[in-house]
């Protein structure tokens, strides 16, 4: 072998990627503002009745020493906040990414969703440490503070460590006028 590399030529180097492809399917701007209004909308009526039904048997067992009901109770709360903004992105959509609601709705949409994805994201993983060491040490004892006060600050803590997060976003957030008012994360800076 003499090492001699630079007359050889690797096959994968002239081959074409395989994701490029010549797309015959077309869907007009009107079609597409038709089919994500139609996916809100279904996204806002399922996410209504579930999470509602979700918050309301777990409600109905608050009372239980189980943290794994608290977390649900927590991330169907957060959900259901959510579902709430949907509608103004319904009708964001069908006005073809047109805003009219005005600044201070701008941020507060954006607010509840930024909210919902750091709550959730923290109750959940609050919920999988506490299965995990559930199962891991079975005799030790219990991960999740039982008694209500413990429970409701940390409750309290999660939302308050989930508001300052988004808060922290939601600075950026603008609402910017070119030919149509729309609601935007806008860099402070332009890094250009």
């Amino acid at each position: 072998m003499t090492g001699d590399f630079h007359n050889s030529s690797y096959d994968y180097y002239n081959s074409t990627p395989w994701f490029i492809h010549d797309c015959s399917f077309n869907l007009s701007d009107d079609g597409r503002r038709i089919a994500l209004f139609l996916l809100y909308l279904v996204l806002f009526m399922v996410g209504l009745a579930e999470n509602s039904l979700v918050l309301w048997v777990n409600w109905r067992r608050r009372h239980s020493a189980n943290g794994v009901l608290f977390c649900i109770l927590n991330v169907s709360l957060s959900d259901l906040t959510v579902v709430f903004t949907i509608p103004f992105f319904m009708m964001e959509e069908t006005m073809n990414k047109v805003w009219l609601w005005g600044h201070f709705l701008c941020k507060v949409t954006n607010l509840i969703y930024v909210i919902n994805f750091y709550s959730s994201s923290f109750f959940l993983a609050f919920m999988t440490l506490e299965r995990y060491l559930s199962l891991t040490r079975p005799n030790g004892p219990a991960c999740f503070p039982l008694n209500r006060k413990r429970r409701w600050l940390l409750c309290i803590g999660i939302w308050l460590l989930s508001l300052m997060l988004a808060l922290l976003e939601n600075v950026h957030i603008d609402l910017l006028d070119w030919e149509e008012p729309g609601c935007y994360l806008v860099p402070e800076h332009n890094f250009t």
